[in-house]
C-alpha cells in the first residue's frame, strides 16, 4: 500500500512538472513567432503609411509583439519638440497601417534575388502562350 502512495505522489509531481514545461515551451514559441508577411520586410528600409495619412520611414524590425522603425538618423519631432530615434507600433495597432512600401533600390542584392524568385512563382500562366 505504501508503494501506491509513493507512486501517486510521484505522478502528481511529474504531472505538475510536465504542465510547467509545456507552458514554458508554449510561451517561448509564441514569443518568437512572427507574422510571415511582415517577416519578409525585416531589416529593410520601408515607408509605412498609416490610415490617418501619417508616413513613417526607417529600417523595419519585426517582433512578435509589434514593429519598430529605426530612423536612419535622429529625427526632430516638431509637434512634441523632442528627438526620436525610432517609432514603435504595437501588435494591437497593426490594423492602423494602410500600406508598407519597400524601396527596391535599398534592398540587399541577396534579398532582391529571393524576392524576384518568389514573384516569378506568382505570374499567371497564359494558355495562349502554349498554343
Amino acid at each position: 500500500m505504501e508503494f501506491v502512495y509513493k507512486l501517486l505522489n510521484n505522478l502528481f509531481y511529474f504531472s505538475i512538472l510536465l504542465i510547467l514545461i509545456s507552458t514554458l515551451v508554449s510561451i517561448f514559441i509564441n514569443r518568437i513567432k512572427k507574422d510571415k508577411c511582415l517577416k519578409d520586410f525585416n531589416k529593410d528600409f520601408v515607408i509605412l503609411e498609416l490610415k490617418d495619412g501619417k508616413k513613417i520611414w526607417g529600417y523595419l524590425n519585426v517582433y512578435s509583439s509589434g514593429l519598430e522603425l529605426i530612423y536612419p538618423e535622429p529625427y526632430l519631432d516638431r509637434e512634441d519638440h523632442h528627438i526620436e530615434l525610432s517609432y514603435i507600433i504595437y501588435k494591437s495597432e497593426l490594423n492602423n497601417i494602410k500600406t508598407i512600401y519597400r524601396l527596391l533600390e535599398k534592398i540587399e542584392p541577396k534579398k532582391l534575388k529571393k524576392r524576384n524568385k518568389v514573384l516569378k512563382g506568382f505570374k499567371r500562366k497564359n494558355l495562349f502562350k502554349f498554343l
